[in-house]
């Protein structure tokens, strides 16, 4: 009974911890390049443009079916009988039972078949546009926050530093209002200035885990999964140009293709349109058929051809339902128009907006840089100026407070450095390394 009473109380909440803790602290190490490739492999956003690609893709392969004729294949029953009560022996129908079959082939030909063929082409590469479009910007997205989270730790740890300062700080005005050397004002003050560091940092700490959850989710694992980021934040900040074929980089983007194909999938549409309004459309047929089936199947011995040619006449009369639709046709074509030349120029603006951020960036990281090298060395003179009794608890205060904003201020300023490159390279459709780098 002990070693039950034992095995209930100790061994089994031991095997349950071990047991959770092998099902909630899963640990993954990834560098930038590893998580590109998990969120391609299991995205959704991504899985549903491939499915979307995959269906337009059969479609387009199977686009000749246009051309296939509509077979059908009928039979019938049919019952001639006598109604109760007007029974007469001089009908001339007989009553009784009739089956029949037939069966019938029809192809229909209008002029705008071929538009209708390019319309299916155009959706499939359109389709190929978005998936890849999708792919890219789920990578953006991957390597934005990846950096992201990057700088948050970094974050979290110059907060933890900063708490361990200002509770070093309080120990020692501790120890000197021990010995009579502080006033029970600066002990309350120094007790304080650390204890407020508390709440911030458990702050920080909830949203770290909130972003790397929504980061888990990005790449498609689970979302308590605790993940070790290999990379770190390059310091190396060098100019970057803008290469020479900005113009080709500009029809290559996503939005500009993809406004490039709605255009030209309403020039089809338009074509058709008019091919259909004014050609005639033909319809071939050919059909058999054969009855008395009750008393058993003999081939047909005719059949049926029919050969038809419809002339519309709508496309002719103004104001008709016809010529409206044809108008509205044309209109598309001009907003088609108008929605390419828009997504060029706001390409070209983007482009030219975020390689003037890299620039003002790139010239003021020297400046945080340097704004991060006196505060701190500012810190440390304060420090010293403390314990030799020449700087106040609140100059020493401050001064750890601009040592840990100006640390911040760094930080933040190669996070957007960064952020800012990979939002130029995503604009040119080409790699960060492939950015055009002078004297390289």
């Amino acid at each position: 009974m002990r070693i039950k009473a034992l095995y209930r109380s100790r061994i089994l909440p031991v095997f349950f911890l071990a047991l959770c803790g092998s099902v909630f602290a899963q640990t993954l190490s990834l560098s930038v390049d590893d998580a590109v490739r998990l969120a391609l492999e299991n995205n959704s956003s991504v899985q549903r443009e491939r499915l979307a690609e995959s269906v337009a893709r059969a479609r387009s392969a199977a686009s000749w079916n246009a051309f296939l004729p509509d077979i059908s294949l009928s039979a019938a029953l049919r019952n001639v009988h006598e109604l109760a009560g007007l029974d007469d022996p001089a009908r001339p129908d007989p009553t009784g039972t009739d089956l029949s079959a037939s069966a019938g082939i029809r192809l229909s030909l209008q002029a705008g078949v071929g538009e209708t063929l390019r319309q299916t082409e155009l959706e499939k590469n359109r389709a190929e546009i978005v998936r890849t479009d999708a792919e890219a910007s789920v990578v953006r997205a991957v390597k934005t926050s990846y950096y992201a989270i990057v700088t948050e730790q970094r974050r979290l740890e110059l907060y933890g530093k900063n708490l361990e300062l200002a509770q070093r700080e309080a120990a020692m005005v501790q120890k000197n209002y021990n010995a009579g050397l502080a006033s029970e004002l600066s002990l309350l003050q120094a007790q304080y200035a650390a204890a407020s560091l508390e709440p911030d940092l458990l702050q920080a700490r909830q949203e770290f885990a909130q972003t790397l959850r929504a980061f888990n989710i990005l790449l498609g694992i689970d979302p308590d999964t605790s993940v070790v980021f290999t990379d770190a934040l390059d310091h190396n900040f060098p100019d970057v140009c803008l290469p020479g074929d900005v113009p080709e980089r500009i029809e290559l983007r996503a939005d500009v293709t993809t406004a490039r194909i709605a255009r030209d999938a309403a020039v089809s549409r338009c074509r058709a349109g008019t091919l259909n309004r004014y050609a005639p459309s033909v319809t071939l047929s050919e059909s058999a058929g054969v009855s008395d089936l009750q008393d058993g199947f003999s081939a047909p011995e005719t059949g049926t051809f029919t050969l038809s040619v419809a002339i519309p006449l709508n496309g002719y009369i103004p104001g008709s339902e016809t010529r409206i639709d044809a108008k509205e046709l044309d209109a598309a074509v001009e907003k088609a128009e108008i929605a390419l030349k828009d997504a060029r120029t706001e390409a070209r603006e983007e482009i030219r907006s975020l390689f003037d951020t890299l620039n003002r960036l790139q010239k003021s990281i020297e400046i945080t840089r340097l704004n991060e090298t006196v505060a701190v060395r500012a810190y440390e003179l304060s420090r010293e100026g403390y314990e030799s009794g020449l700087v106040a608890l609140t100059d020493l205060d401050e001064a750890r407070q601009k040592s840990l904003e100006a640390r911040f201020s760094m930080l933040n300023a190669v996070y957007l450095y960064k952020a800012a490159l990979i939002e130029l390279a995503y604009a040119l459709t080409i790699e960060e390394s492939e950015l055009c780098v002078p004297g390289e």
